[in-house]
């Protein structure tokens, strides 16, 4: 590939000083289960609560990515680098996303 001389090849990075990678990867875990929870919550009260089965697989990924978001959320207050308020909040997120499923599996 031909380059010109001012220019240079672009570093994608998806974490800065200020965010540990870490905890970027559980900002995504858990917002990701937070989505599914609250579309399966949309779409329970959509149809009256008769959903399939299938939904429960769902909520067992939901519950998985939340796991996940915490291990990585704990795992990143071992990194130097990061502000250490992102990092309470990433395992806050998970904490609560876990809370939610925890809630909605002992509803009736």
């Amino acid at each position: 590939m031909l380059r010109l001389p001012g220019k240079r090849k672009k570093k994608y990075r998806f974490a800065d000083d200020l965010i540990a990678k870490d905890t970027m990867i559980s900002f995504i875990f858990t917002g990701l289960a937070l989505l599914i929870i609250l579309g399966v919550v949309i779409a329970s009260a959509a149809t009256g609560g008769k959903l399939s089965d299938k939904i429960g697989v769902l909520l067992l990924m939901a519950g998985v990515m939340s796991l996940t978001g915490l291990i990585f959320g704990g795992l990143s207050f071992k990194v130097v680098e990061g502000d250490n308020n992102a990092k309470r909040l990433s395992v806050l997120l998970s904490l609560v996303a876990i809370a939610l499923l925890v809630v909605l599996f002992f509803m009736k």
